[in-house]
């Protein structure tokens, strides 16, 4: 399928495992168990009402799921470290793409940790969505309606202006076209 960037104004991606390479800090710390890692942390965010837990939170109660004999010192290591995974090499593209359109992300993570993101990525987004503007996890349809409506009355873009990027189909790509939003 060709996409065309004919008339689009704005391009968002999901972050960890689209742009950012989140196996490799989870791997560190937890060897083999990138798996297990996946599947506990994608539990709550499939539950409606569960984003009141930061995300710095969310990770330490995973890691801690993973490996109870872990110490709080590498917890927080884990945690703090999250946001600076490595970029995929294709990312250095999002350099060109701002000069299409704005570029932003819509993330599980919080702001603390995109912060972090734009400084591994080495620019900021024009737009930023978190769990803590959104107050529910992707692909919760309040975290996708919070986004579209802030991305139509905030930017004053149209859905059909509007592009998302992700490696997810079930948190990010099945709740954009339900809405309307082109997606890749």
């Amino acid at each position: 399928m060709t996409i065309s960037l004919s008339g689009i104004r704005l391009i968002t991606f999901d972050v960890f495992g689209t742009l950012l390479d989140w196996r490799a800090p989870v791997e560190s710390f937890f060897p083999g168990k990138f798996l297990q890692f996946s599947r506990i942390s994608e539990a709550p965010q499939n539950q409606a009402g569960s984003a009141s837990l930061s995300y710095a939170s969310h990770l330490k109660a995973v890691g801690f799921e993973i490996n109870p004999a872990i110490n709080a010192a590498e917890l927080e290591r884990f945690s703090a470290e999250f946001g600076a995974a490595p970029a995929f090499p294709d990312v250095r593209a999002l350099l060109d793409l701002r000069l299409l359109a704005q570029v932003g992300c819509i993330s599980n993570s919080d702001m603390v940790h995109q912060h972090d993101v734009q400084r591994t990525l080495n620019f900021p987004w024009d737009l930023c969505l978190t769990v803590d503007q959104m107050r529910s996890w992707k692909p919760q349809s309040t975290a996708w309606d919070f986004a579209l409506h802030h991305v139509q009355k905030n930017l004053g873009i149209e859905k059909s202006q509007w592009l998302h990027v992700s490696a997810f189909t079930f948190f990010d790509l099945e709740p954009c076209r339900q809405r309307g939003i082109q997606t890749c």
